[in-house]
């Protein structure tokens, strides 16, 4: 009764009673911020509400707007360089985050005068941490339990077991407290830390009683579609192994402020590059050079193709002088059975002459396993790709949920791809595929975004399948779709382990696949699906036909593969991870 109505009651009141004194405050700071510094009054970010959902918090602007824009606040190096003079005060006495009470509180009611405060929609480790006490599900605040102990000098663990110790003891009393702890702290300023989390600071800055404190570093050309999607689990190991873990990465999130790299103690940004001879990736040689021979590392673990060419260029000279280990994953070797004499004059060269410095060479297909064992590694492993979390796909979103939200009727036959919009996709065979079906009952969802997307649009519309063709955009919420799903189709011309896939066997999907290296390690030929030549639409519209006729096939098929991926798991994935990180360390 108190959460749902007079919570919520005494929100309004009370913040529409404190608008009508505030209001000169406000208008006051807009005006002194736009006297001390260019740039716009508020600054807004993306936080997770109740029950994880996602909305905008509003602040006053505190930094100048020649902040480097490929750093997020609190990874920079010096951020009370940045902070405006108008800036250092709003913090000091926390009036930066007066904005909240007019637009998060009371307009909008995306969050409460009194709640835990809203995590990054990309903090997981905090996020990860609130689910054990159900901190999640109360609505988040201005200033709560955990703010009023300390605020931002909190360890993540400490400060997640503060909120969930809230949301269990959560009443007007509770509030209260809070309330007046919170004047307190203001009046104080106490636990105000610039430039980063308690869990930040103390992580960089401890070491062990006995002896060094072991370093590992995780490069990758990019955070948001590498890192972040695919290491986390393996830096929060390293984390409960007491090793400090630091990632050298470029920072490809739209708003740099959204870049949070979970289990990280130092974020180092270079500007890596895709393409091979761009200057960004000269200079992100030589700043990772230095970055390797001053901090002492014990072991580097490189991935994505330009991040780990110049790392173990970058990091040859400590390897020789040094205990340091290289460990590069290969997510799928630029040259395979099939693909271009090109690509196997210029990557098989490459890879085969980098092998040489590198310790741990560790490959997720059979077919990258084979070819690199005649490599010149000291070891060469097989990992079942980077796993697929299992207990994602136990509690799902109702099925008719997700097809009511993309108006797709019970009668329809729901198709899912999933993949950037690019050339390599192949996401245009399936158009094809479905024009020649001539079903208006078959919707073919594709989630991803890219150059081609126009493209693939304007194909769709020569094609006369428009209105069956729906394009989401990148989508967070992958295992719901496919939960909602019939077949899931994947006709990828290149693939390492494709996880897309592996998530659509998670979810007991029927499959539709090419018939490529990585593909053919997860699905077994008319027992799971079908494999089928990368670009004959008319053998997908053979396969597709079949199993659209059968709603039969389409279960055992999907349940045949919801078995195998067992297999898969990224509990099997981390354990086999362990046993190959703890031989290096």
């Amino acid at each position: 009764m108190y959460q749902k109505k007079i919570k919520r009651f005494l929100d309004i009141v009370l913040c529409g009673g404190a608008m009508i004194f505030l209001w000169p405050v406000f208008l006051i700071i807009a005006v002194l911020i736009k006297l001390d510094s260019p740039g716009p009054v508020y600054f807004k970010q993306k936080r997770v509400g109740i029950h994880k959902t996602h909305f905008d918090i509003y602040k006053f602007r505190t930094m100048r707007t020649d902040t480097p824009k490929d750093m997020p606040t609190h990874l920079l190096k010096d951020p009370e360089a940045y902070i405006t003079r108008m800036g250092k005060f709003l913090r000091k006495t926390s009036l930066d985050e007066l904005p909240q009470i007019l637009h998060n509180v009371l307009i909008n009611g995306d969050m409460s005068i009194i709640g835990p405060r809203p995590a990054l929609w990309n903090q997981y480790d905090l996020i990860e941490e609130r689910d054990k006490y159900g901190a999640n599900d109360v609505k988040p605040g201005i200033s709560g339990w955990a703010q009023i102990h300390r605020r931002d000098e909190l360890e993540i663990l400490v400060k997640a077991e503060l909120d969930g110790y809230y949301a269990q003891h959560l009443s007007f009393w509770m509030d209260v407290k809070c309330l007046l702890g919170t004047i307190k702290s203001v009046v104080k300023s106490e636990g105000v830390v610039e430039g980063g989390t308690g869990a930040m600071e103390m992580a960089a800055t401890e070491e062990p009683k006995q002896g060094k404190k072991k370093k590992v570093l995780f490069v990758a050309t990019v955070v948001r579609l590498h890192i972040n999607l695919f290491h986390n689990p393996y830096m929060k190991w390293f984390q409960e192994q007491g090793w400090q873990v630091d990632v050298a990465a470029n920072n490809d999130y739209e708003d740099p402020e959204d870049c949070v790299i979970p289990y990280c103690d130092h974020f180092y940004c270079l500007p890596f590059e895709r393409q091979p001879l761009r200057k960004g990736n000269l200079r992100a040689y030589f700043q990772l050079k230095k970055i390797i021979e001053e901090g002492n590392y014990d072991i580097v673990h490189c991935h994505t193709p330009m991040g780990s060419v110049i790392a173990r260029l970058a990091a040859r000279k400590m390897r020789k002088r040094t205990n340091l280990k290289v460990m590069y994953t290969a997510h799928g070797f630029h040259f395979f059975k099939g693909s271009s004499i090109v690509s196997w004059l210029v990557y098989y060269t490459i890879e085969r002459f980098l092998s040489r410095y590198t310790d741990v060479l560790l490959t997720m297909n059979r077919e990258d396993y084979k070819r690199a064992k005649t490599f010149h590694a000291r070891k060469v492993k097989y990992v079942p790709g980077v796993g697929v979390d299992l207990a994602r796909f136990k509690s799902l979103e109702s099925r008719e949920d997700i097809r009511k939200q993309y108006h797709i009727g019970k009668e329809d036959i729901f198709l899912v791809s999933v993949g950037q919009f690019i050339k390599r996709k192949n996401h245009r065979v399936i158009l094809k595929a479905v024009e020649r079906l001539k079903d208006k009952y078959i919707k073919i969802m594709i989630c991803g975004d890219g150059p081609l997307r126009e493209e693939l649009l304007e194909e769709a519309e020569q094609l006369g399948i428009e209105e069956q063709l729906i394009l989401p955009g990148f989508c967070n919420n992958i295992q719901e779709i496919c939960n909602a799903a019939d077949i899931f189709v994947f006709p990828s011309l290149q693939e390492g382990l494709p996880v897309a896939l592996m998530e659509a066997m998670a979810c007991g999907l029927p499959v539709v696949c090419s018939k490529i290296r990585g593909n053919v390690d997860l699905i077994d030929h008319k027992k799971g699906g079908y494999l089928v030549p990368v670009s004959d639409d008319k053998i997908y519209v053979k396969a597709l036909s079949v199993l659209m006729k059968s709603k039969e096939k389409r279960q055992r098929m999907g349940q045949y593969n919801k078995n195998k991926i067992q297999k898969f798991s990224s509990k099997v994935v981390m354990d086999k991870m362990a046993e190959i990180y703890r031989e290096e360390m």
